[in-house]
């Protein structure tokens, strides 16, 4: 993890309720980067009549509660009674180890969901990158669980054979993807930005592209994600890579002749980026309920300017 000074973060948040039920209320988040850990304290406060938990989840024996839990699961007040008291989750950035593969695999596998990329490959390569690679745990010592992944991959200098195959593939998996994508306008040529990336090492123009990998559990704050995104930033800048680019892939889908975001923060990607590649998904994949309609979801990659992707992580996470 890098940075070396205390800078503390206080932002608060006010998370309008989306159609699909991606989470609701106001939500109070607080990072705290020392060094080689930051630490995340979330409060989230739930209507009593617009979520569900578990009982066992919430100890009001006492009248309040104050919990370790499991955003990922929904929150109501179990009681007619008496409103939900806050509940305090306690988080902390830190660098993956090998238990903590099948985690990475499980979320990065909900955004690379029926596309052709070997997700266990890509876990792998994040794993042990640890230095480019932050997750967003819990304290429970005794049930450790990951919330988000934020992590970057050098597709134009791999350094193993593993990372070599990833590279080739992903190149050949965005040029006919971007082909495919223009085929109805007629265009069967890559623009510049794409040609300069599919001759890999043999770019003369010193482009050079990482692949951001980010994924949450979607009841996270979206400012958290801001904050795992700031700290790859700083790994970048601390170790002197020298990106020019970035791939960044999000989740999207098609309701009433719309095309709506799973994730606030991808709103704010999508003003980042020079171009953007959709990719459509097989029809089993997964559907999404909006208004009572089916949402057909795809997968949008945006390409980036790094001095860009560097400014704006900056400003969202501060």
């Amino acid at each position: 993890m890098a940075g070396s000074e205390e800078k503390d973060l206080k932002r608060k948040l006010t998370d309008e309720d989306e159609t699909d039920g991606f989470g609701t209320g106001t939500t109070e988040t607080t990072a705290t980067d020392t060094g080689d850990s930051k630490k995340a304290k979330v409060d989230a406060e739930s209507e009593e009549d617009s979520e569900e938990v578990d009982s066992d989840e919430v100890d009001d024996s006492d009248g309040s509660s104050e919990d370790e839990v499991d955003l990922g699961e929904d929150l109501v007040d179990d009681s007619d009674d008496e409103p939900m008291e806050d509940l305090v989750v306690d988080f902390e950035g830190v660098p993956p180890v090998e238990e903590d593969l099948g985690a990475i695999e499980g979320l990065i596998g909900q955004l690379y969901r029926g596309l052709p990329v070997n997700v266990n490959q890509l876990a792998r390569l994040i794993v042990s990158d640890d230095i480019l690679t932050t997750l967003l745990k819990n304290q429970d010592i005794e049930e450790p669980s990951t919330y988000g992944v934020a992590s970057v991959i050098n597709l134009s200098k791999p350094t193993t054979t593993i990372s070599s195959e990833f590279a080739n593939e992903f190149r050949t998996w965005v040029k006919q993807g971007y082909l495919s994508h223009n085929k109805c306008s007629g265009e069967s040529s890559l623009p510049e930005i794409l040609r300069k990336f599919e001759i890999g090492g043999n770019n003369p123009s010193e482009v050079k592209f990482g692949l951001i990998v980010a994924e949450k559990v979607v009841n996270i704050p979206t400012q958290a994600m801001w904050t795992l995104l700031n700290a790859v930033k700083d790994d970048i800048l601390d170790e002197g890579i020298q990106f020019t680019h970035f791939f960044i892939l999000t989740k999207y889908y098609r309701a009433e002749n719309q095309e709506v975001p799973y994730e606030e923060y991808y709103e704010t990607l999508s003003g980042m980026s020079s171009f953007f590649v959709d990719y459509a998904l097989p029809k089993d994949t997964d559907t999404i309920p909006h208004n009572g309609q089916v949402g057909i979801p795809f997968r949008r990659l945006f390409v980036v300017p790094s001095t860009t992707f560097y400014q704006t992580v900056a400003a969202m996470s501060g």
